[in-house]
């Protein structure tokens, strides 16, 4: 966020293997044209962790990981979106 620190002291950046692929759900607030924007602003799909510890509304609603194979694992928020979580085998191999 902007209005917050240009470093962050706990980044970390993640090399992903060159047969993995990433595909991200789109938000639930992605309707409101203010979430719309803000988005579209920025161009890229970011998970935003508020100073309270909820999840931002703009964050996808979960992020599939898959591989040459097919085979995929689905990191989602839980139900009561106050985390992401692995979900669980039923998800493999099935599209958003």
């Amino acid at each position: 966020d902007p209005a917050y620190e240009d470093v962050d002291a706990k980044a970390a950046d993640f090399e992903l293997g060159k047969d993995l692929s990433v595909e991200i759900t789109e938000p639930l607030a992605m309707n409101g044209s203010t979430a719309r924007r803000q988005a579209a602003a920025r161009n890229l799909p970011a998970i935003r962790f508020l100073p309270d510890g909820f999840i931002g509304d703009t964050s996808p609603e979960g992020v599939w990981l898959r591989d040459a194979q097919k085979e995929s694992v689905l990191i989602a928020q839980s139900r009561n979106r106050l985390r992401y979580e692995i979900q669980t085998n039923q998800f493999q191999n099935v599209r958003p």
